[in-house]
């Protein structure tokens, strides 16, 4: 969930305002929140067979925000999906995709099999870290036991958008302020931090926090203004209200 204020909201009525709507999305839900939905698709985009294929389990804007030596979605079917992470091709588990069938079958062949059961031995057979770029950030990737690397890809559409906005922001001479709740490794700041917004970036996890700053270090921006906070992110909203 990530909130931004413009350099004239920075008084304890507007902050009070974001962290009770906080407060009450985390209610609803504890997942991360798209700060604003994608702009839609243009006329002439031309989806892929996969695309295609996917529906709603993908948007095209996924593709156009990533280098296709960075990150690409190359198939998915019969509850899986094949995701290429830079230099690493992964097939891991996708629910969403149970029923359809893979649209190629021999991509997945040179591909590493994750879930939870193989993916601690997996880990021998891949890079400890590796790297992958998204316009001003690197981030570290790596196979944790859960079969996750790091990185939500479908995220970039989010990024995108933060960055314009901190963007547009900085062009009038704003300094504006941030709150991303479940940070988790750092995309959404490190997208801001990018254009010159501080940033207070809340997960309960210590180790994605560390993680988060790691990129922030790979990415040059290690010394822009983030508050980095461990901790739970309901009740770190129902704090700052008090």
């Amino acid at each position: 969930m990530t909130w931004i204020f413009d350099a004239g909201s920075r008084d304890r009525t507007a902050a009070n305002a974001i962290f009770g709507l906080a407060v009450d999305l985390i209610t609803i839900s504890a997942s991360p929140a798209a700060p604003i939905r994608a702009l839609g698709r243009s006329s002439d985009t031309k989806p892929t067979s996969t695309a295609k294929k996917l529906g709603k389990l993908t948007d095209t804007h996924i593709a156009e925000h990533w280098h296709g030596d960075q990150y690409q979605l190359l198939d998915f079917g019969d509850g899986r999906k094949l995701e290429q992470f830079g230099a690493v091709r992964l097939d891991r588990a996708c629910p969403a995709a149970v029923e359809v069938q893979p649209a190629d079958v021999e991509q997945w062949s040179s591909a590493l099999r994750i879930d939870q059961r193989t993916a601690a031995d997996l880990q021998k057979r891949l890079p400890e870290t590796w790297h992958v770029r998204h316009g001003a950030i690197c981030l570290q990737l790596k196979l944790t036991p859960f079969g996750h690397v790091g990185l939500f890809p479908e995220q970039c559409v989010h990024w995108h958008w933060l960055s314009e906005r901190g963007r547009q922001l900085a062009k009038v001479g704003a300094r504006p302020l941030a709150l991303n709740l479940f940070g988790y490794t750092g995309g959404s700041t490190l997208a801001l931090a990018a254009q010159g917004v501080d940033v207070v970036h809340v997960d309960a996890s210590s180790p994605a926090v560390n993680w988060a700053k790691q990129n922030a270090a790979l990415s040059g921006l290690q010394d822009c203004t983030i508050r980095w906070i461990v901790d739970d992110a309901r009740k770190f909203v129902e704090r700052e209200l008090r």
